[in-house]
Order: C-alpha cells, then structure tokens, then sequence
C-alpha cells in the first residue's frame, strides 16, 4: 500500500506542477493579451487624434481654398460666356464675310454689264455719228 500511496503522491504532486505550470502559462498569456489590448487602445486613440488633425487640416484648407474655388469658378462661368459671345461673333463675322464676298460679285456683275451697256452706246453713237455724217454728205 505504501508504493500505491507513493506512486499516488507523486501522480498528485506532477499534476499540481502541471496545473501550477499550466496557470502559470495562462497568466503569462493574459498578460500578454493585456498588454496588446493596452497598446491597440493607446494606438487607436493616437489614431484618432490624426483622425481629427486630419479633418481640422481638411476643413482649415478648404476654408481657405473655398474663395479661390469660388473665384475661379466665377471666371470659368465668364469665360464660357466669352467663348460663346466670340463663336456668335465668329459665326455673324463669317456671314458678313459671305454677304460682302456677295456684293463684291454683284457690283463686278453689274460694273461688267453697266461696260457692256455703255460699250453698246458707244457703238450706236458712232453708227448714228458715221450715219449723221454721211447723210450731210
């Protein structure tokens, strides 16, 4: 009985060094865990501080860029304004230039029949001339 009770003790004895080991291990894991909870809560607040600085510098640079935003905005509106008011013009511009282009035939046309009418006159007056003469003759 005395080898059975000792071989008892010492089972007992080894599965309290395992349970004091394992503890011990679970204690050292907690630990561990604790300090990276720790360290992620202390990351994530320095996170959102960035976060917030972030956001002041975003909001601080748009407010400071809103009235050149605005500006430009304005002059991009009156640019296309002008852009259209000079195709209008270019267009009326290139209808003048038709008109005129036009006219100048016209008053070519009319300049070459206006010669042909007086070149005809010309001639009758020479005949009426040449025909005056001969009858007084």
């Amino acid at each position: 009985g005395r080898d059975r009770e000792e071989a008892l003790r010492r089972q007992f004895t080894a599965v309290e060094k395992l349970l004091h080991d394992e503890r011990t291990a679970h204690a050292d894991a907690l630990r561990s865990l604790q300090r990276r909870v720790e360290q992620a809560e202390k990351e994530l607040r320095q996170s959102e501080f960035k976060f917030i600085d972030a956001a002041e510098a975003e909001r601080a640079l748009r407010d400071k860029l809103e009235p050149e935003i605005t500006r430009l905005s304005c002059k991009v509106s009156q640019l296309n304004g002008a852009r259209e008011a000079a195709a209008a013009s270019a267009k009326e511009a290139d209808e003048r230039s038709r008109e005129v282009a036009y006219l100048k035939r016209l008053g070519e046309e009319s300049a070459r029949r206006l010669r042909e009418v007086e070149d005809a006159a010309d001639r009758r007056i020479n005949a009426m001339e040449k025909s005056t003469a001969r009858l007084r003759r």
